[in-house]
C-alpha cells in the first residue's frame, strides 16, 4: 500500500514539517516543503484551485520572514486573484491576504499602494462588522422579551 501524493493527511504533515523547519531556523528547507505542497496541489487540482491559496499564503509568509518581499508580493497577488475569482471580492476571507499584501508593499517602500490596500481592508472589515452587529441587534430584540431578570 502507498499513500497518494495529494492525500490530505500527507499534505497536513508536509505543512507541519515546513512550519517546524521554520521554527528551528531552517527556513529555506521549510520553503522547499511549502513549494512541494503548492506544486502537488496545482498538479492534482489545477493552478487556480482555491486550496492552492493556503500554500501561496504560507509561502508568502516564509518569503516575508526571509525579507524577500518581492517574491512574497507576487505570491500574495496570485492568491488574491484566485480568491477574487472563486469567493468574490466581498467575501470576508479575502481580507487576510489583502492586509498581508499591504504590509508587504509597505516593506517594499510602496506606501501609497500599501495605504490604498489597507484602507480597502478596513472598509471590508467595517462592512462585515456592521452586518454582524446588525444581526446581534436583531437577536437581542428577539431574546430580550424572554429574559427573566
Amino acid at each position: 500500500n502507498y499513500v497518494a501524493l495529494d492525500d490530505s493527511i500527507m499534505e497536513k504533515m508536509r505543512i507541519d514539517l515546513a512550519e517546524l523547519l521554520h521554527v528551528v531556523g531552517r527556513g529555506k528547507e521549510g520553503r522547499k516543503m511549502l513549494e512541494e505542497c503548492l506544486l502537488i496541489t496545482e498538479k492534482y487540482k489545477g493552478k487556480e484551485h482555491p486550496s492552492s491559496v493556503t500554500h501561496l499564503l504560507n509561502l508568502a509568509t516564509s518569503y516575508s520572514r526571509s525579507k524577500n518581499f518581492v517574491e512574497a508580493e507576487r505570491l500574495l497577488r496570485t492568491s488574491l486573484e484566485i480568491m477574487r475569482k472563486t469567493v468574490g471580492p466581498d467575501d470576508q476571507s479575502i481580507t487576510f491576504p489583502m492586509l498581508h499584501l499591504a504590509v508587504t508593499l509597505y516593506n517594499l517602500k510602496r506606501d501609497e499602494e500599501a495605504e490604498q490596500l489597507a484602507l480597502e481592508f478596513c472598509t471590508s472589515v467595517k462592512r462585515h462588522l456592521e452586518k454582524i452587529l446588525y444581526l446581534l441587534g436583531r437577536l437581542w430584540t428577539v431574546w430580550c422579551p424572554f429574559r427573566l431578570d
